[in-house]
């Protein structure tokens, strides 16, 4: 990888050091789930404004939530060690640039998990900061559809240490990330 490069973030620019992201799939012995690393986690951290324990507030206040990716409960969870970043992940579904909805009873389906997903976000006090059609998978049938990539989220009303290639100036609310919830903005 080259210098000013970015592996595994599209539409994010900067010219800071690259980051090397890896994720791999393994069966476990019931379920199929993902494990996400992020390495070097000090550059990330820095680039993107992103805290370690903000990410664990996301994923332990929306646990329960549908429409969202979650820590698989039997997995090794969330850490951070010797500067990676590690989540293992379920469900694990189709990513939706393969899997786009192709009936109308599909397209409400995405449109039905991914709106539940970000209220779970939202009720939690927190962004998504990267909402777009590559962050999103649905199961095998089509008819569940949920958010991935949480590893942007951050606290709601805060100013953002980057902004993305596809903020406009309406994005922000003075500046600063604003939920969907009238007390947040």
């Amino acid at each position: 990888m080259k210098e000013g490069c970015l592996s595994g973030r599209q539409g994010l620019a900067t010219s800071k050091d690259c980051l090397m992201t890896t994720s791999s799939m393994y069966f476990r012995t019931d379920r199929l789930s993902v494990k996400k690393r992020v390495t070097p986690w000090s550059k990330y951290r820095e680039i993107w404004g992103v805290k370690f324990k903000t990410l664990q507030r996301v994923y332990e206040r929306t646990a329960m939530s549908s429409g969202l990716v979650h820590v698989a409960s039997d997995g090794e969870g969330l850490s951070v060690e010797r500067d990676k970043y590690t989540v293992e992940l379920t469900p694990v579904g189709l990513q939706l640039a393969d899997a786009r909805p192709t009936t109308e009873q599909q397209a409400a389906s995405s449109a039905h998990g991914f709106l539940h997903g970000l209220d779970a976000i939202h009720m939690s006090k927190h962004v998504h900061r990267d909402l777009r059609w590559e962050n999103g998978a649905c199961d095998l049938t089509k008819t569940r559809y949920f958010l991935l990539d949480l590893e942007l989220c951050a606290k709601i009303n805060k100013k953002p240490s980057f902004n993305l290639q596809s903020w406009d100036s309406d994005t922000l609310v003075d500046g600063r990330a604003a939920g969907a919830h009238p007390d947040d903005v």
